[in-house]
């Protein structure tokens, strides 16, 4: 009779403890949560649908096998631990087993609220009033740049926004004023820019123009200066022949050179140093030998008035004489 009362019961109730845990609410949101997401995906639905049809098919052979064969009475042991453990669980913490997810989560947040929202703001809130005298300073110095309507708005709402707030506006109004600013300077850059640059044009087109009338009056000169060389030249040209055959041949050759430097179509910058060097060398080799027959002329009448040694009212002889080729030659001389 015993064994007949054992069985009934455990026929009446199996596995209490696995019922008392899926009635708890958070473990019966968890649990119909997960089986709303796998119902609603569509990859798993059709497998996950077809494996509750089978395991709602094959639940009663398997608790009718779990209660009829011998190792019934040790699952209902194990049962009966687990609802002990259940009952002591719950009383030390009842808030698991009874409260709903809305409240867990409406409770969560008022401890968030109360321990760490409001403790944050309050630390931002006294880290944003501390930073009032900076941007008071940085106000003014944008009020010196601008004095558009977006400053006096935020200094008029200062007591009533936040100071970091207030910064942004601030830099918004600041960054547009730089703008404007470097807009405005950036033509006035340009217009001196253009402005120097028509100065520098027209400062070196006179430059040029100077140059260039300079450099025209210079080879003029050069011109009149080798022409009046020549002219002089020319002028030297009957007493060339009076002169040695050695100086009459220098002094052609300087004529002679000075010509054809002139007539030839190299530039004046070429011209210049070659004239003045061929005047320079030839004049100078002209006149040293100019000096030089002088000074042979001067010894040679000295020579002739020492050896006739004579007084003033003596006759010359006619030895003493001079011939009358001697006494041309001083003359031509």
């Amino acid at each position: 009779m015993a064994s007949a009362s054992t069985e009934t019961e455990t026929n009446q109730v199996p596995f209490t403890s696995l019922s008392r845990v899926s009635h708890i609410p958070l473990v019966e949101s968890g649990i119909s949560t997960l089986h709303s997401t796998l119902s609603n995906t569509p990859l798993i639905r059709t497998p996950y649908n077809l494996s509750l049809t089978l395991s709602s098919t094959l639940m009663p052979y398997v608790e009718s096998a779990s209660t009829h064969y011998p190792f019934a009475p040790f699952l209902s042991y194990g049962d009966r631990a687990a609802n002990k453990g259940l009952d002591i669980a719950q009383e030390k913490f009842p808030y698991a087993f009874q409260s709903k997810p809305e409240q867990v989560w409406d409770d969560v947040r008022t401890v968030a609220d109360e321990h760490v929202i409001k403790p944050a703001y309050n630390v931002a809130k006294t880290v944003d009033q501390s930073l009032t005298p900076l941007v008071d300073t940085f106000s003014s110095v944008v009020k010196k740049f601008n004095n558009a309507a977006e400053a006096s708005t935020s200094d008029a709402h200062a007591t009533e926004e936040y100071q970091i707030q207030r910064a942004y506006a601030l830099i918004r109004v600041l960054k547009d004023d730089i703008l404007r600013i470097s807009n405005d300077e950036q033509n006035a850059i340009v217009k001196n820019i253009h402005a120097t640059l028509t100065r520098l044009t027209q400062q070196s087109s006179a430059l040029l123009t100077t140059i260039r009338s300079r450099s025209d009056d210079a080879t003029s000169r050069a011109h009149q200066l080798a022409q009046s060389v020549l002219a002089e030249l020319d002028k030297l040209s009957p007493l060339v022949s009076a002169l040695t055959t050695k100086t009459s041949s220098k002094l052609r050759e300087t004529s002679t050179s000075l010509r054809t430097i002139l007539a030839s179509s190299e530039p004046i910058t070429d011209k210049l140093p070659k004239v003045r060097t061929t005047i320079s060398e030839g004049v100078k080799d002209v006149v040293e030998d100019i000096v030089h027959n002088v000074h042979e002329l001067v010894e040679e009448i000295r020579s002739v008035s020492s050896s006739k040694n004579v007084s003033p009212l003596s006759t010359p002889t006619t030895e003493n004489a001079p011939s009358h080729e001697e006494k041309e030659k001083p003359a031509a001389e």
